[in-house]
């Protein structure tokens, strides 16, 4: 239950930061 909650919270946060970082550049 905990190791997919994780996974499932880092795609989140993947999905979350990538577009946010693409917008600021590197």
């Amino acid at each position: 239950m905990q190791l997919t909650g994780m996974l499932w919270g880092r795609k989140l946060l993947d999905l979350v930061e990538y577009p946010h970082s693409e917008v600021r550049g590197p």
